[in-house]
């Protein structure tokens, strides 16, 4: 937090604090803060944009400075985590658009990105709390969904969902990781899918 101090009186930040956001990004941390900047300082809106502003051009320019995993989700299977990771290479090298995760406990898109893959990580839960949590961790965005009985049931309507938000289409080349449903922990499951 503070990151921007300066901005609480300055419309812009000096270098250090650029630098200092720019090399948090690099670092690989999963989120930068805001603090008095945008609750009491003159310049909220300047500094939530500048924030922003570098943020996304740090990650544009990311690259080969992606740093190497640190996994250590403690409630995390063996399984689960072994996905993960080949998760991530395969999204690569097959150029995926996407990875969606179905999560009940978000733990299955929080190993992903641990990992760093260079595909957006779409988590889709049922579970509000789960909702809530989900984008605090890099690249992952949070996805709500109603509840499916099946495993079948929940990628047929997460699916449905992705697309009418416009995240995929027909003709989309993406991962999926799921498991059985409505089980925390249970992901057992990689599909590589063509949208149609």
């Amino acid at each position: 937090t503070q990151m921007l101090e300066s901005m609480v009186e300055n419309p812009r930040p000096t270098r250090a604090e650029a630098s200092d956001v720019a090399n948090a990004i690099l670092d690989g941390t999963d989120g930068i803060m805001l603090s008095a900047e945008t609750a009491s300082g003159n310049y909220p809106i300047e500094a939530v944009e500048t924030m922003a502003r570098i943020a996304c051009y740090t990650e544009e320019h990311y690259g080969a400075f992606r740093p190497p995993a640190r996994v250590s989700i403690r409630s995390a299977s063996v399984v689960a985590n072994a996905l993960a990771r080949v998760a991530s290479s395969v999204a690569e090298e097959l150029g995926c658009k996407l990875i969606i995760a179905f999560t009940e406990s978000g733990t299955t898109a929080h190993l992903l990105s641990t990992y760093r893959p260079r595909a957006p990580i779409a988590a889709v839960t049922y579970n509000p709390d789960t909702y809530r949590r989900l984008g605090l961790w890099w690249g992952v965005m949070p996805v709500k969904s109603e509840f499916a009985d099946t495993t079948d049931e929940m990628i047929t309507k997460g699916e449905t969902l992705l697309k009418t938000q416009g995240l995929i289409a027909t003709g989309d080349t993406v991962l999926m990781l799921a498991g059985q449903s409505h089980t925390a922990g249970a992901t057992n499951m990689l599909r590589v899918h063509t949208i149609s």
